[in-house]
């Protein structure tokens, strides 16, 4: 009885440009994940106050701004450069009425939405009925976090199609490739 030859390959071998392009797909799918992943960390929270949250009225209690220095170093062959920058944060510190309690909270904000805050004014609040510590009071600041991950994983999911797309034809290419 014959035995099978089974030391020669069935096809040709893929050339190394296109394992590299799917290499690089399945990396910027990775990252697209991890977006993806961040997305509905940070959306859970807002998608919950929009669905069973309630809009309520919160009372500046205090306003502080926190200023500090930044320091980075960079590292390179001519030496090292230093870069200092200065920062600052913004805080409100708001009482909310809710449930039939009252809630004091601190909560860091944008610079506009702390600009157009006094002491003793009152402004909407959204907060989780039955868990009134869960809130939001800068509507500009919580929707950030979902636009930029929302973005970044449709430009590395997209880009990981394109050069897995690419890669799949550059290798169907080279089957096709007369010897």
């Amino acid at each position: 009885m014959a035995e099978a030859d089974t030391s020669r390959p069935v096809g040709k071998p893929v050339s190394d440009a296109a394992r590299i392009l799917r290499y690089f797909a399945f990396a910027l799918y990775g990252v697209a994940l991890l977006a993806v992943l961040a997305l509905v960390y940070l959306g859970a929270g807002e998608i919950l106050l929009k669905v069973a949250g309630r809009t309520g009225e919160a009372t500046v209690v205090d306003l502080r701004d926190e200023t500090y220095r930044v320091v980075r170093s960079y590292y390179g062959a001519g030496g090292t450069a230093v870069r200092t920058e200065m920062r600052t944060d913004y805080h409100v510190t708001y009482r909310l009425a809710a449930d039939g309690r009252d809630y004091r909270q601190e909560s860091r904000v944008s610079e506009d939405f702390y600009r157009g805050l006094a002491k003793g004014q009152t402004f909407p609040v959204r907060y989780l009925a039955g868990n009134p510590e869960f809130n939001r009071i800068d509507p500009e600041r919580s929707i950030w976090g979902l636009l930029v991950s929302g973005l970044l994983a449709a430009f590395f999911g997209s880009c990981g199609w394109l050069f897995h797309r690419v890669g799949r034809k550059l290798a169907a290419a080279e089957r096709l490739r007369p010897e």
